[in-house]
């Protein structure tokens, strides 16, 4: 688990595209663009694309991150509860920026 932790440390560092440019026009839709104008992948999508991490997988470990080094800590050691990430970010009750989940 310290190492999903570090992962969404350094997923959380990386350049992301913004709604609007994540289209190559600017809208959501199925319209299909020339490849002129298709926008290369984005240091994020490169990272997840390479390493085979799945956006939700990403958003999990980048919930992870922000738990504070004190409790994740804590949680490892519990003696009595098998640490996990669902069970750690649910503990902590750590949410992300809600606009990152467009990014």
């Amino acid at each position: 688990m310290p190492a999903e932790r570090r992962v969404g440390e350094l997923l959380k560092e990386l350049a992301r595209a913004t709604p609007q440019t994540a289209s190559p026009n600017g809208r959501a839709g199925n319209r299909v663009a020339p490849l002129d104008m298709i926008p290369a992948p984005t240091p994020y999508a490169q990272a997840l694309a390479d390493n085979a991490i799945s956006r939700q997988s990403a958003h999990r470990y980048e919930q992870l991150a922000d738990v504070p080094q004190d409790a994740f800590d804590e949680a490892l050691r519990a003696p009595d509860v098998k640490p996990s990430t669902t069970r750690i970010i649910a503990q902590i009750g750590v949410t992300l920026d809600p606009s990152s989940k467009w990014q």
